[in-house]
């Protein structure tokens, strides 16, 4: 796992000692505005230090593993830059669907959203939806 990315666990390699537990150090209880803490190698030495003093993931003789009872979640809209870390949701919880649609609109341009606009009003005169900019 790359140390400029946040460590999920779909990005982790959990049979690495520094990589896993590094994803549960995400959104830790009463932190407001930082995704983690501190840097991510000191989290990697903490995740090294807790596989040293006999904590694990997996059952080396079974290989039984408890499920996570949560999982980490980024929204799309937050930027994590600017302090959105995302939060923690039950793991059965279905992700959100995506507005695909809405996203390759925001990368067009005031000017030709609006040209397509009037574009679309001419082609469907009759709509509602597009009556007075679409505002009805």
């Amino acid at each position: 796992m790359n140390d400029k990315e946040l460590p999920t666990i779909d990005k982790c390699d959990l049979s690495d000692p520094e990589e896993v537990f590094l994803w549960t150090y995400l959104g830790l209880p009463d932190v407001i505005g930082a995704p983690l803490v501190w840097p991510i190698p000191f989290w990697r030495k903490v995740s090294a230090h807790q596989i040293d003093c006999g904590l694990m993931l997996q059952c080396p003789n079974c290989g039984h593993r408890e499920p996570p009872k949560k999982k980490y979640r980024i929204d799309a809209t937050e930027d994590l830059m600017m302090g959105g870390g995302g939060r923690w949701v039950p793991a059965d919880e279905p992700e959100p669907g995506r507005d695909v649609l809405g996203e390759k609109l925001s990368t067009v341009s005031k000017d030709i959203r609006r040209k397509m606009l009037a574009r679309l009003q001419e082609e469907f005169p009759d709509d509602p939806a597009l009556k007075d900019g679409g505002e009805s």
